[in-house]
C-alpha cells in the first residue's frame, strides 16, 4: 500500500547547547528525508512540503524519526527518536487521519524529552487511479 507520512510539529525538543533542530526520517532503516531546520526552537513546527513523504510498506513496515540538532556542541546530532510500525497508527481507524502524538526516546547520554506530532495514512487506491 501506498502511506503518506507528514512530520507536524514538536515540543519540549530542546537540549542544552543545541539550537538548529530537525528531523530524520527512516522506513525499515533507510533514510527517506529530513524536514527543514528550524532555529533557536523547542517546539518547532514543521508541516511545510519538506516534511511530507511517500512509500509502500504494509503494516509491519517500521518507521523511525531521529530528532537532530545541526551545528550544535553534541558529539552525535541525534539525541532521540521516535520508533513505531505502520499498525501502531493505523490500528485505531486506517480511514481517519488522526494527528498521532508520539513520545521521543532519549538516545543513551542525553536527559531529553518532548514529543513529536505526526499524520501517518494510507492513500486510497481511488487517488492512485485519479492520479494514472
Amino acid at each position: 500500500m501506498l502511506l503518506s507520512l507528514k512530520v507536524l510539529r514538536g515540543v519540549g525538543l530542546a537540549i542544552k547547547g543545541a539550537n538548529d533542530i530537525y528531523c530524520c526520517v527512516l522506513v525499515d532503516e533507510e533514510e527517506i528525508g529530513t524536514t527543514s531546520v528550524h532555529s533557536k526552537t523547542s517546539n518547532p513546527i514543521w508541516g511545510d512540503p519538506k516534511s511530507s513523504y511517500k512509500f509502500f510498506g504494509d503494516y509491519l513496515t517500521k518507521v523511525k524519526i531521529e530528532i537532530c540538532f545541526k551545528n550544535s556542541v553534541l558529539p552525535n546530532n541525534s539525541v532521540g527518536n521516535v520508533s513505531l510500525t505502520v499498525d501502531d497508527v493505523l490500528e485505531s481507524d486506517p480511514e481517519a487521519y488522526i494527528n498521532h502524538w508520539c513520545v521521543v526516546e532519549p538516545l543513551e547520554g542525553y536527559k531529553y524529552s518532548g514529543k513529536l506530532q505526526i499524520r501517518l495514512m494510507e492513500i486510497p487506491e481511488v487517488t492512485l487511479m485519479k492520479a494514472i
